[in-house]
């Protein structure tokens, strides 16, 4: 999921996204690219539903 940026491009000064803090190299968010997010996704779905 992306943020949307204002249309001059500049964020505002103390909204900083998630995506930034996050380390992409680190162990927890490489395995994150490995889940089969889609099946959580139904699961959940059936459950609430």
């Amino acid at each position: 999921m992306t943020g949307k940026l204002p249309k001059d491009g500049h964020r505002e000064l103390f909204r900083t996204r998630l995506a930034d803090l996050v380390n992409p190299q680190h162990e927890l968010a490489m395995l994150a690219h490995t889940v089969g997010w889609k099946y959580f996704d139904e699961a959940f779905v059936q459950s609430w539903g």
